[in-house]
């Protein structure tokens, strides 16, 4: 289920909904049956922000529950040769993004981005839903039930910050000079899931798409 309003002038409200499989009487009891399996997206834009012509801002949330997208065949998860296709990060997370676009002039764009997410992360002996790729009959928790109890980001939580700012000048028709900074800061208990990355860039680009390295 999905929907888009034009609320008022200039703000746009939209979201989506998916259930994935899930049983009523278990939602009611809030008791972490590992089937609740749903997701949803909520978010909003804002064009010509404060009546600055050509700035605009969108904010958006993304929350899916633990072994959403996954199946209990290798064939029938939400994937694409082993690639998430509902969302990069697949299941097990909750997700919080601002984005900022501004373009001053015709030839001048800027776009910052600011994005944190919260994801509970799978090991080799664990499966707490978050890699939508394994089979999810096969399902071993910390619980001594791993049917119950789940609950939005278990497993090894891991917490990312992300912000980058490009800035993209048209020279000349499809031919633009980018100019991007990115910084990236994730936090767990796990090391090689606590690393802080810093990338800085300098691009000629002639007829193709800005490409967005968002990791």
């Amino acid at each position: 289920l999905d929907f888009k309003w034009n609320a008022i002038q200039k703000i746009q409200v939209y979201g989506q909904l998916v259930l994935d499989e899930f049983l009523l009487e278990n939602i009611k009891e809030g008791n972490g049956w590992w089937a609740n399996k749903w997701g949803v997206q909520f978010g909003a834009k804002y064009v010509d922000a404060f009546g600055v012509p050509n700035l605009d801002f969108q904010v958006e949330t993304n929350i899916v529950r633990p072994y959403t997208y996954s199946h209990s065949t290798k064939y029938g998860s939400y994937s694409n040769y082993n690639q998430a296709v509902a969302h990069p990060l697949g299941a097990n997370f909750s997700e919080y993004i601002g984005i900022m676009r501004y373009q001053p002039f015709p030839r001048l764009n800027i776009t910052g981005k600011l994005i944190y997410f919260n994801k509970g992360r799978d090991t080799d002996d664990y499966n707490f839903g978050g890699d939508i790729l394994k089979n999810n009959r096969y399902r071993k928790t910390y619980s001594s039930d791993p049917n119950f109890g789940n609950t939005l980001s278990q497993g090894v939580t891991n917490t990312v910050l992300y912000g980058s700012l490009l800035t993209s000048y048209q020279v000349k028709h499809n031919l633009f000079i980018d100019a991007t900074l990115l910084l990236r800061k994730s936090e767990s208990d796990v090391p090689v899931f606590d690393t802080n990355s810093i990338v800085t860039s300098l691009a000629l680009r002639w007829n193709i798409a800005a490409r967005h390295y968002e990791f």
